[in-house]
Formats: C-alpha cells, sequence, structure tokens
C-alpha cells in the first residue's frame, strides 16, 4: 500500500484523461497523435483541453497553497504514488530526488507516532472506509503537525482501486490547543467530586505540605477505592485506590489536593507512594483479593532511582499479592523523563504487577509509549472520553488508542465516564471498561 495524491481531469468528449503529481507533469505532447485525431478542429480543441486543465491545475496547486494542504493519491494497479507539489513543500521534500512510496512517507512521519499512522491507514484501507488522523514530521529541525484525511475508492465489486488524501499544516492550531486541554485538564483535577460533600471543608489552598506530613503521621490520610466495570459483563474488574484527607470540621479533601500540596516538599509523594501500596498489600492479605487493586505511583517514585528501589523492594516482599495489585504511572510523569520512565516500567513490571498507562490523550509521540513500556492496560484520560458527548465528536483518538492498543495486546479502561450514554458508545468502540461517578462512587477501601 502507499499513499499520494494526483490532479486529474477527464473530458469526456475526446475521451481524454489526464493525470500527474504536479503542474509541472501536464507535459507537452503531439495531442493529434495521441488522440490519432486528424482535422484541425480536433487538434484545436485537444489544445484548448490541455490549456484548460493546465490553468485548472495551477488553480488547484494555488489553492492548497494558501491553505497549507498537500494531496496524494495511490493507485493500486500499477501501485504508484503521486504527491501534490504542496505535500513536497510541507515535507520540505525535493520531487527530484524523492520518489513517494508508501515507506518513503512512513519515513517522514516522526518515529512516535509511526505506528499509529500505519495502523490507522491500514486498517482504513482493509475496513474501506475513511480515515483521520494527526501527526508529527521533522522539517528542516523543527517538528510540524499534521492533519490527514484520507479514503479507499472501490470499484463495483468492491474492491479497492485508488487511495486518495490531504495533509495539512495544523502546527499553530495544535499547540494552542494543547495549552487549552493542559488548562483544563489542570481544572478538571481541582474539582475532583468528593465522597462526602455534605460536609464543609476548607479549600485546597489552605493545606500544605506540612498539613499533609502531619496527616500521614496522625492517620488522616484515607484510601477510598473507585470500581472499574467491564463493558461487556458489567462486572467489577479493578477498583482504583484514591487518597483522601481529612479536612477542618471532619471534611475529606481529595487526592489532587493532597498530592499537590505533599509535591511542595521533596521525598512526600514517594512516602505516601510507599504507605498506600502498604495499606494496599494490607488490605489484599486481610481478603480482599478477588478484585484488583491499582494504585498510583507518583513521578516522584518514578523518577527517582532511589524511591523506586525502595517501592520495588516493597513489591518483592509482597510475593503472590503482587499479582492482585495493578500500577497506574500517569502519561505526564513518563513524558517529563521518558529515559529513566522507560527503564522503572521495566522495574516495575519485574515485580509481576500489571502496569497501566493512566490520563492516555493520544497527543503527538504518546503512541510510542504504548508501543516500548512494558505495559497491561491503557487508560484513557477523561478529556477524550468527554469528547464523544459533543454532536460534532470525532472518536478517531479514541478508535487509535482502542486499535493500538489491542493490536500490542493490552486492556483499555475509559476514564471520567459520567453519562449512561456514554456506555454504549464506548463499548461500540471497543473500550474494554469504563469508570467513572456514573459507575461507581468511591467508597472505603476495606468496604
Amino acid at each position: 500500500m502507499s499513499p499520494c495524491g494526483a490532479v486529474s481531469a477527464s473530458y469526456g468528449r475526446l475521451g481524454m484523461t489526464f493525470s500527474g503529481s504536479s503542474v509541472g507533469e501536464i507535459k507537452e505532447r503531439p495531442v493529434a497523435a495521441l488522440l490519432d485525431l486528424r482535422g484541425p478542429d480536433e487538434e484545436r480543441l485537444a489544445h484548448g483541453a490541455m490549456d484548460e486543465l493546465r490553468a485548472a491545475a495551477a488553480r488547484m496547486s494555488e489553492a492548497q497553497r494558501v491553505a497549507d494542504i498537500g494531496s496524494w493519491e495511490w493507485r493500486v494497479s500499477d501501485d504508484r504514488v503521486t504527491w501534490s507539489d504542496h505535500l513536497f513543500r510541507i515535507f520540505g521534500l525535493d520531487p527530484a530526488t524523492f520518489e513517494p512510496s508508501y515507506e518513503g512517507f512512513l519515513r517522514q512521519v516522526h518515529p512516535g507516532d509511526r505506528a499509529l499512522v500505519r495502523v490507522e491507514i491500514e486498517t482504513a484501507v482493509r475496513e474501506r472506509r475513511p480515515y483521520r488522523l494527526e501527526h508529527r514530521v521533522t522539517v528542516d529541525g523543527s517538528e510540524l503537525v499534521l492533519r490527514c484525511k484520507g479514503e479507499p475508492i472501490v470499484d463495483e465489486t468492491g474492491t479497492v482501486v485508488r487511495v486518495v488524501g490531504i495533509c495539512q499544516d495544523v502546527t499553530d492550531a495544535t499547540r494552542s490547543d494543547r495549552t487549552r486541554m493542559a488548562f483544563t485538564s489542570a481544572v478538571d483535577a481541582r474539582v475532583e467530586p468528593i465522597p462526602t460533600p455534605e460536609r464543609p471543608g476548607r479549600a485546597a489552598s489552605d493545606s500544605g505540605a506540612e498539613d499533609v506530613r502531619a496527616a500521614l503521621r496522625a492517620g488522616d490520610l484515607l484510601l477510598y477505592a473507585q470500581p472499574a466495570v467491564d463493558l461487556r459483563s458489567g462486572e467489577v474488574a479493578h477498583r482504583e485506590v484514591l487518597v483522601r484527607m481529612r479536612g477542618s470540621a471532619d471534611s475529606l479533601l481529595p487526592g489532587s489536593d493532597v498530592l499537590a500540596a505533599a509535591a511542595q516538599e521533596p521525598g512526600l509523594c514517594a512516602e505516601i507512594d510507599r504507605w498506600v501500596v502498604d495499606q494496599a498489600l494490607a488490605s489484599l492479605a486481610n481478603g480482599s483479593r478477588g478484585t484488583r487493586l491499582h494504585i498510583n505511583l507518583s513521578g516522584e517514585t518514578l523518577n527517582d532511582g532511589r524511591e523506586l528501589a525502595r517501592f520495588v523492594r516493597v513489591l518483592h516482599g509482597a510475593a503472590e499479592r503482587t499479582r492482585w495489585l495493578g500500577l497506574e504511572i500517569e502519561e505526564a510523569a513518563i513524558q517529563r523523563n521518558v529515559v529513566a520512565a522507560s527503564a522503572a516500567a521495566r522495574q516495575l513490571a519485574a515485580t509481576g504487577c500489571p502496569l497501566v498507562l493512566d490520563g492516555f490523550t493520544g497527543t503527538q509521540g504518546a503512541f510510542e509509549q504504548i508501543q516500548r513500556l512494558p505495559l497491561d492496560q491503557v487508560k484513557i484520560d477523561g478529556l477524550v472520553t468527554r469528547e464523544l458527548m459533543n454532536e460534532d465528536a470525532d472518536d478517531a483518538t479514541l478508535r487509535a488508542i482502542v486499535r493500538l492498543a489491542h493490536g500490542t495486546g493490552k486492556t483499555t479502561v475509559a476514564k471520567r465516564v459520567e453519562s449512561q450514554e456514554l456506555v454504549p458508545i464506548l463499548r461500540r468502540r471497543g473500550v474494554d471498561m469504563a469508570q467513572g461517578f456514573e459507575l461507581g462512587s468511591p467508597s472505603p477501601l476495606g468496604d
């Protein structure tokens, strides 16, 4: 298979069809000889058609340049790939030295996105459906983001005869979207629902690292667990362990506030990680087996070799209980230090605990983590899940995440499912499990 793009036009009266990768490919040829025409009228008509074609091709090339869009086409019968002039410009390639081909195209895609692009295009062709995705390319040392659409064209027998598509440079727009999404995600974390909302408590900003340490010593840190539900059977697949802290008037502060405060003191987040795993292992020893518990690891434990070694020793001492304990690692924590996080993931997987990539958004480069890390499960971020509720929602990101996860032997969980309407949508898209207050609220660990 090979992506490509061509300018083409037909003139039925003459039975002519012209095709080429650029205006320059519409070459001068003896038109009368080509068509086996004899009279001067036919020759003038043929030359007029050629002039019209050149003008149309020039207008198309100019429109693509203004919109920053390039087109491509793959002709299946002879495996011929063609690109428009502006697609060469987008990729920073010279048509005189670069011969378009599918594998050649993939080599231009950023290594972190290459697997996603391959899976999405080849699945679309196999299923005879359009596709849409975004991916990165590196051009002259700069990283660009391209938004691409493609569609297989079939004949009357249903056989794919061509694949056509476009690529648009959306680098500037994507950077703006990332800023917006990061802000939205931060706001979401701050407004995480509290299991006891009827009790007034102090604001998150009132709690600092000293308060968190004092709560840890006094036994005022609590653990709750929220179920993740299997979308096929309706049964609880596992429960995620969540940290809470007693506040004023016996209120409960959410884990996002607790950990944000703990992060102000070096070593405190890692200390909380060890306390959580001790409590979770004790719960498993006291009869909670049968349903796996998932605990979250902080970036501090993940990226500090000394803290990681201490955590791993705890797990090795737990023997067979580790198979009932899942470890969730935030995508953001991995991206802060990919090399250290990858080494840490291998050490954690060696303990026998299933490894989960949490908060996965499907942003450029993130798909490489699904391939390279020793993961058992991918947890899809609530930002992706919530998009499905929009009237004009595009589920391309969700489908790509599910397809790549399943293709590499991993299960998927959708986070923040706060509407029953989402359940059948997620099930149809192949998501394995879902988690959210609509499906099950957190309850004290051990209940």
